[in-house]
């Protein structure tokens, strides 16, 4: 079995993850064109001199309603092909992930039983279930996206970048100029949220093997009158599960409250600085809009 998560999905699903990732590389030139239709709309249909029609599309000879009309329907199939290829490939790898989780699951159950007889002695049984299930269940929805949303975030972003930068070099400045605050303090909050949930985990494992261990001597409880002691226990665990996730909570929300704020933050900036553009004639309205709306789409990545 590999030691590594990533060793144990690449050599199980290679040839799917590679699909996934072809999948996003489609998507990616098609979501640079929804970037750029609206600007079109915009600066090409609305706010065109009526002077520079009829116009000439693919041998009809269209005028500006007629134009715009078209525009708006090429619009609406782009978004229906880019909605339908993000559906797709959401679906390809949920069914991705499922499968790896069962084999997952399938390679954990033939470790246990390869265990010795002195090691399953000395383990309790609430925590390999706990582990098997629960705590596989994450696993799973990973490994079905273990490279193709790198693959989807990185690309959006990039392409949202490209987009941003090749309307004007000021607006692609001002919305990278957070990132780099953003990429100090986000993974040192991180940090902490992984340690605390692997702590949480273990005290899972612990609280469930408690558990275990009460079902199987549960006579032996009420023979010697031990209710109390073994309640005392669980407080203490259940204290202990309390203070992690409270922490965890605190740190998580943390994170999503300066993605938040500095998301929130750059299109200030856009309207700043893509406003004084515009005014002064260096930037097309239809470039502001479309602008803002490609920044909306670096927010997940």
């Amino acid at each position: 079995m590999p030691n590594s998560i990533f060793a144990y999905i690449f050599k199980y699903s290679m040839r799917q993850q590679v699909t996934v990732f072809a999948g996003t590389l489609v998507y990616l030139p098609l979501l640079y064109l929804s970037f750029e239709l609206p600007k079109i709309i915009v600066n090409d249909a609305l706010d065109a001199d009526p002077k520079s029609f009829p116009r000439d599309i693919f041998g009809y000879t269209l005028d500006q309603l007629p134009y715009l009309y078209w525009l708006c329907g090429a619009l609406l199939a782009l978004v229906m092909v880019t909605g339908g290829l993000k559906y797709v490939l959401s679906v390809y790898k949920g069914v991705l992930g499922e499968i790896m989780l069962r084999r997952l699951r399938h390679d954990l159950y033939t470790r246990i039983l390869q265990f010795p007889v002195s090691h399953l002695k000395k383990v309790q049984g609430g925590e390999i279930v706990t582990m098997a299930t629960a705590e596989a269940e994450p696993l799973g929805r990973f490994m079905g996206v273990a490279a193709a949303n790198p693959a989807l975030q990185g690309g959006t972003m990039i392409t949202a970048l490209v987009f941003l930068f090749a309307q004007d070099w000021l607006l692609g400045i001002a919305a990278i100029s957070l990132f780099p605050v953003q990429a100090y303090l986000v993974p040192k909050l991180q940090v902490q949220m992984n340690a605390l949930s692997r702590q949480r985990l273990s005290s899972v494992r612990v609280f469930a093997g408690h558990i275990g261990e009460t079902m199987d001597g549960y006579r032996d409880i009420h023979a010697h009158d031990t209710t109390a002691f073994e309640l005392a226990r669980t407080s203490g665990q259940l204290g202990i599960l309390f203070r992690i996730r409270r922490s965890l909570y605190l740190i998580g929300n943390g994170i999503i409250f300066l993605n938040n704020f500095f998301t929130q933050l750059t299109p200030f900036m856009f309207y700043l600085i893509g406003g004084y553009l515009v005014l002064s004639g260096e930037l097309s309205l239809g470039a502001l809009v479309a602008v803002i709306a490609a920044y909306r789409e670096t927010a997940a990545p």
